[in-house]
This record gives structure tokens, C-alpha cells and sequence, in this order.
């Protein structure tokens, strides 16, 4: 107690050396001596000189209480994590419900900003800050989280048998899209996904399709030995030649 009556402490890097609490400066044994932790205070503190004890009882607990560098990072990474967290959570509710990528920048954080500031009474600033909501990193979480769905399907598939569905569009551009559907069995369940849209920009002919089916099979690893039933929409751009050849074209990947 007569140590911190002079503003001293223990070392923290050696509890056997002092360190004043004004300046942070540790000295070595030869320091300890009550002389020269006055002398220290008179020479480079003066204006603390007449403090009471309490003021240092006071910086010591708040020094006690400080926190270190790896409580920091980690409180920062944590708060990190958890707006990145939400900011996957928001781009998926985004992608669902149709809006724009950049609602999240021009209304999602404005509101909760408002919610905080106004509703709550924190602090927005950093809350908000935490979470990346900008178009571009909107637009780059809904691709990571539909490139993972795809590789979970696409892993099932390659385990699995199932039944494929084409269906087939025509767009305003007289471009063509071909969509394709699986359903299967998981784990007692029956799921029904769909496994991929592609543009068509030659024809809807049976072979054509066939063609986008087998490339993306290739591409995924997906053998048609698994493709148990195949179905197609019917729709009036494909006549019953082209149906009969993209059937026939599965099938004989099969055999």
C-alpha cells in the first residue's frame, strides 16, 4: 500500500518489479526503494504529486480491469463472426423474397440503425458496421449459399437414385431455358429439388437438351446409372421426335 501511495503497482510482466501507473514504466529492484518511487513521482508527475490514495486505489482498479490485447481481438472477432453470420441470414432473406441486392445497403441498416439508436438506445454505429450488406457482398453470399446447396444436392445425387424431370421455356429474347428437377428418397422423406437452369441458345431439339443434361452430369459427377425414371414437360417447342430422342439418349447412358 505505501508503493501505490506514490502510484506504483506491481509489474504485470513481473510482479517482482514496480511500474507506475501514471506512465506505464517499469523499473527494476533497485526502484523499489520508497525514495525512488517519490522521486520518480516528483520528477515526472508533479501535478499528481498532492493526490490522495484513493485516486490511485482508483487507477489501479481500472487498470486491473483493462483489457489485455488477446481480450480484444477476440471480442472483435467474435463481434466480427456474428456480423457476418447475420449478413448471410439477410442476403438469404434478400434472395427470397425477390428484392434487389441493394435494399440491404439502402434500407436494411438505415432501419436497423433506427432500431437501435431510437428503439433500443445502444449504440448503431458499430452494430451496424459489423454486418457487410453492400450489393456486391449481398450478391456474393447468395452464390456461396446456392453453390453449397447445389454441392449437397449434387452429393446426394451421386449416392442416390432418383427420377429427372427437363422442362423447357422459351424467354422474350426467344432464348430457351431448360430447367431440370430430381426427386428422391432421404432419409424416409421425399424430396423434390431443382438441380439447374440453363439458357439455350441453339434449339430445343431432344438431342440439344440431352446434350446440357449429359455436360452438367460430367461436370458434377453424377452417373446416369442412378437416373431411375426421366420425364419431360411436353411443351409445344418440342415435338414428339425430339421428346422420344432425348428419352432415348438417357436411357442409353444407362445401359
Amino acid at each position: 500500500m505505501e508503493y501505490l501511495a506514490y502510484g506504483f503497482v506491481p509489474s504485470p510482466r513481473d510482479q517482482l518489479l514496480p511500474m507506475c501507473l501514471l506512465c506505464m514504466c517499469s523499473f527494476s529492484n533497485e526502484g523499489m526503494k520508497p525514495c525512488k518511487m517519490k522521486k520518480h513521482l516528483l520528477s515526472s508527475h508533479p501535478e499528481y504529486k498532492d493526490k490522495p490514495l484513493e485516486y490511485f486505489l482508483s487507477l489501479r482498479d481500472s487498470f486491473r480491469k483493462r483489457g489485455t490485447l488477446p481480450q480484444i481481438m477476440g471480442q472483435c472477432s467474435q463481434q466480427l463472426d456474428k456480423g457476418t453470420l447475420a449478413s448471410y441470414k439477410i442476403s438469404k432473406l434478400i434472395a427470397q423474397t425477390g428484392n434487389a441486392h441493394n435494399v440491404g445497403e439502402s434500407l436494411i441498416l438505415p432501419a436497423v440503425s433506427i432500431i437501435l439508436s431510437d428503439v433500443m438506445t445502444l449504440n448503431a454505429r458499430d452494430i451496424v458496421q459489423a454486418i457487410p450488406l453492400s450489393n456486391s457482398t449481398v450478391c456474393r453470399r447468395i452464390d456461396e449459399m446456392a453453390l453449397d446447396v447445389e454441392d449437397q444436392l449434387v452429393a446426394l445425387l451421386r449416392l442416390k437414385k432418383f427420377s429427372l424431370q427437363v422442362d423447357e421455356t422459351t424467354l422474350q429474347d426467344n432464348d430457351a431455358l431448360l430447367m431440370a428437377y430430381v426427386r428422391f428418397w432421404n432419409a424416409n422423406t421425399l424430396m423434390e429439388e431443382m438441380l439447374f437452369v440453363r439458357k439455350i441458345r441453339s434449339d430445343t431439339k431432344g438431342l440439344t437438351m440431352f446434350g446440357e443434361i449429359q455436360n452438367y452430369f460430367n461436370e458434377k459427377s453424377i452417373p446416369f446409372q442412378n437416373v431411375i425414371a426421366c420425364a419431360t414437360d411436353g411443351a409445344a417447342s418440342m415435338s414428339s421426335l425430339s421428346i422420344a430422342s432425348f428419352t432415348e439418349s438417357i436411357w442409353s447412358q444407362k445401359s
